[in-house]
């Protein structure tokens, strides 16, 4: 047997968008708590004016990263614990500041990794050379 729709006005077939719009602010209300507002990736790094600091070169320890290895004061570190190498450096210089620069090639991830040590090791003065213009 046939049966007989009344025809369906327009306003019916629309989606409603308040409930819609009500869980999207919801979501984003959501993820705006869940999520923290501190940065925990932030490095506190001193950048030096050319190579002349507040101290002078003489009382720095330098540290120069390559991407085949690093030197100490001109010296190539073989070991890996670059924190030790350096707090010893630092005991013998009666410096606090070790000045870091990196050569082209060095990735970011090699100079925070060797920041990271640093910091590591108690090395808490830590200051980026800019690269010498060829």
């Amino acid at each position: 047997m046939p049966t007989i729709r009344a025809p369906v006005s327009r306003s019916a077939r629309l989606i409603r968008l308040t409930p819609l719009i009500d869980v999207i602010f919801i979501l984003l209300i959501f993820f705006m708590l869940a999520s923290t507002l501190e940065d925990q990736g932030r490095v506190p790094l001193g950048v030096a004016d050319g190579g002349a600091g507040s101290e002078s070169a003489s009382d720095q320890v330098h540290i120069e990263l390559s991407p085949v290895g690093m030197r100490i004061d001109g010296e190539p570190l073989f070991s890996g614990d670059v924190g030790d190498a350096v707090r010893q450096r630092l005991r013998q210089t009666s410096s606090e500041v070790v000045a870091i620069r990196a050569q082209e090639g060095v990735t970011l991830e090699r100079l925070l990794q060797t920041t990271a040590d640093l910091r590591g090791a108690g090395i808490d003065d830590i200051t980026l050379i800019p690269s010498e213009a060829p």
